[in-house]
Parts: structure tokens; sequence; C-alpha cells
């Protein structure tokens, strides 16, 4: 509860300075703070929101000490250590929080959200305010190596079309997305018809317009209509669908391969790494081939991404169909190939 009103007065010091508010006058009541105009009111919505979103969960799983309280792991996945670039629990007083008012638009925040470029674990970005985001919303660096299985968080990777199991010979495309001015918080933040900017950091289609009008007029969803048909199911559908279709086909086609095989019957992401595992539930690291582990490490990218190909629509679409095709040795049938 003392965190919550916590972050209410943060939000509302800040929109209330951000007024030039003298807040000496106090003849007026209390009422004004209810009309739909007020700073309060905003305040509390916006805390609703991010009490409803994943920024405000505090991980009580079994591993969440290796997460939150250890060296590289703590620095996201601790909201205090991160407003306090530390790397050990010890350093904040022991004390484990979720990403709070503070974690982003405190002065460690507030730098990424300023500074022309940022380093991070793929390398340095410049996104404007999406410096923030992207340094931790990314893949730390892993790159497929027949073992390794993607991180959970590779937003940045595919936003900057990097760091997909590449076929050989093959030319990867990006999508122009990378170029948005500040880039994930022009998005995800995007004002709402209240008028200030949504912190529930989802894709609201209700805010789609604002999110990206100013690119594709007109969009009241963010699975607008592909181009062409990708999945080969003969309609060219939302750019979602047609992801969701190829996502189908690579985990299928790597399921038969298997099958054929007869050595393994499943492929999962575990403690970083893609496993293989048999009827009688025994893993391996150990790849059957280097085609089979790259498709398994690009839908564990596209999957992990968690935006069905609208954060680079043509990388996710070029992963999957090369995918399939490393598997099965040709193309999908009856698509649009990428």
């Amino acid at each position: 509860m003392k965190r919550k009103l916590f972050f209410i007065f943060t939000v509302v010091f800040a929109l209330l300075l951000a007024a030039g508010c003298s807040g000496g006058d106090t003849s007026k009541g209390t009422e004004d703070t209810k009309t739909p105009d007020s700073k309060v009111d905003v305040a509390a919505e916006i805390n609703k929101e991010w009490e409803a979103s994943g920024h405000a969960i505090v991980d009580t799983a079994e591993d969440s000490p290796a997460l939150r309280e250890q060296g590289k792991c703590m620095t996201c996945h601790n909201g205090k250590a991160f407003a306090g670039k530390a790397e050990t629990l010890a350093a904040i007083n022991n004390e484990v929080e979720s990403t709070t008012c503070d974690t982003c638009h405190g002065e460690t925040g507030k730098g990424l959200m300023e500074a022309a470029s940022v380093k991070t674990a793929i390398g340095e970005i410049a996104l404007g305010k999406a410096n923030l985001c992207i340094s931790c919303h990314n893949g730390r660096g892993k790159v497929p190596d027949n073992a390794s299985s993607p991180h959970h968080s590779v937003q940045g990777d595919m936003l900057a079309g990097i760091n997909g199991a590449e076929a050989d010979g093959k030319v990867y495309l990006t999508s122009a997305h990378a170029t948005v001015a500040d880039a994930c918080v022009a998005c995800h933040l995007a004002k709402n018809d209240n008028g200030y900017s949504s912190h529930t950091f989802k894709m609201d289609p209700a805010t789609a317009a604002n999110a990206c009008g100013s690119c594709h007029n007109g969009l009241d969803t963010y699975n607008r209509t592909a181009f062409a048909d990708y999945d080969g199911d003969g309609t060219a559908e939302g750019i979602q669908d047609e992801v969701q279709g190829l996502m189908e086909l690579v985990k299928g086609a790597i399921d038969e391969k298997l099958a054929a095989d007869g050595k393994y019957v499943a492929f999962i992401s575990s403690h970083g790494s893609v496993e293989w595992e048999n009827a009688a539930k025994e893993v391996s690291e150990e790849a059957p081939s280097e085609e089979l582990y790259k498709a398994a490490w690009n839908y564990f990218f596209v999957d992990f991404d968690g935006s069905k190909g609208i954060h680079n629509p043509i990388y996710t679409v070029q992963l999957l169909q090369q995918s399939y095709k490393l598997v099965t040795g040709k193309d999908v049938p009856n698509a649009v190939i990428r």
C-alpha cells in the first residue's frame, strides 16, 4: 500500500510541476480534483493502468532471487537496482521492487531517454526515449550458437533486425519501424482519448490512430492486412495472422522431422538453451542438426518478441519462411516468399 501511495504522489507531483501549479490556494476545496480534466484523475488512471501492467509485478517464483538479486540480471529485474545502478542487493538495502515511477522517470531513466545514444548488450543504440526501453528489452547479446535459446525479451533485437538465425546466402531486410522517433515510447505510450500517455504498455486498438496514424492513415487495428499471403493458406490476412500461420508451419515441420528421425519427440526452450526431448522426457542440448536448431531458435525468437510481426514484419516473415525451408528443403507451399 505504501508503494502505491508513493506512486500516486510521485505522478501527481510530476503532473502539477509540469503544469506550473503553485499548489498554494486551498480555498477551492477538493471538488476540482474530481473533474474530468483534473490532474489527480489523470494520476489515478495512470496508477490503475500501471498496477495492471507487467511492470508492476514483483515475481515471487522460486527462481526470483537469482533474477532480481544477482549481478546483471538484477539490473533489469529489480526496479530499485535499475534506478540505483546497483549490482548487489546490499547496495540497495536488500530491497526488491517492481518497475515503478522512479525506475523510468528517475535520474537513471531520464538520463537514458535524453542520451544521444547508449551502449547495450546488443550494441550502441540511438532511439531517443526508447533508449530506456531497449536497455532492458533486448536479447542480452545472445546469438544462435547451436545450443542457446533466445532471451525472453528480444524486442530490441527484432526491431533492429538482428540476431535471428539467418540462412546462408539469404538477404534479410528490416522494417522502417526502427526509424520511428522514440520507437517503443511513441507506440506503446501513445496518447489515449483522455489526452495522456497510456501506461498499460500494451498496444490498445483504441490508440492505434494516435500510435500509427502518421504513417498508416485510418488504422483501427494493429493486425493490419499483410501485403501478401505469406503462410500459403490462400488468403492475405492480418500480418499477425500470417505470422501465426508461419509459426504453426515451422513448428509442424520441426515436429514432423523429429518424428521421422525417431530420436526426439519435442523441442523446448529451458534454462537458456534449446532442448530436445525424447519419449521418456529426457532432454539433450545437442541439436539433431544445424537446420533444426536454426528453425527452433527462430521459432522462439519470434515467440519471445511477442508482437507477432508488428515490430519488424519483413524480418519476422523472412526468418520463419526460411526456417521452414531449412527443415523441409522447400519453400512454404503457395506462399509469397520474401
